[in-house]
């Protein structure tokens, strides 16, 4: 893994995994906590989702293109590279919501340890490393928009926090965007 630890919640138990969610939680009034399980309907998620994403998106915008190609934003990544990590991801959870939902199986990646989920992580990021900046930009707007429209499709149920979906949603979407807007912001100290 890149950065901050984000948490893999399928592997965890929904209990757990809320309590963490909960110290993590910018603003309680989001997420509010019924003996120790945290509710969140669709428009919550979605709206959550969309918030966490902005800041992680304005934050990176706010680096100078010299800072942006800069090693160390997110582990060795640069900022582009971590866009390309949270894009690929974003579109993971697609992948895995519609697998789930339509077959019941989970990821392969989901049991890995933690080694091979970083190789996947370099391979993701390798694959579009050399495309430049502006295609780049371009390829995490359009998957962020091309999630946000598939999550709107799906049920209530598949953003339940005690389900496999939706506590897949919640990790790889605005607990991934928050844990790697902490890493750019801590990068963003150091130069």
């Amino acid at each position: 893994m890149q950065g901050s630890e984000v948490l893999r919640g399928p592997t965890q138990n929904s209990t757990e995994a809320a309590l963490k969610w909960q110290a993590i939680a910018s603003t309680e009034e989001y997420y509010p906590v019924i003996v120790g399980v945290i509710f969140m309907s669709k428009k919550d998620v979605m709206e959550t989702i969309e918030r966490e994403w902005n800041a992680f998106a304005g934050l990176a915008e706010s680096f100078s293109q010299e800072d942006r190609v800069r090693p160390g934003a997110v582990g060795h990544w640069n900022v582009h590279e971590a866009l390309i990590h949270v894009a690929a991801w974003d579109n993971e959870v697609m992948i895995l919501v519609k697998n789930f939902e339509e077959t019941g199986r989970k990821p392969e990646w989901l049991n890995s340890p933690e080694e091979e989920v970083d190789q996947l992580n370099e391979r993701q990021v390798s694959e579009r490393r050399d495309l430049a900046p502006t295609l780049i930009w371009e390829h995490f707007r359009e998957t962020h928009k091309a999630l946000v429209e598939f999550l709107s499709t799906c049920d209530e149920h598949v953003f339940s926090v005690d389900s496999f979906s939706g506590s897949s949603i919640n990790q790889e979407t605005w607990q991934h965007y928050q844990g790697h807007g902490q890493d750019l912001s801590r990068f963003k100290e150091s130069l």
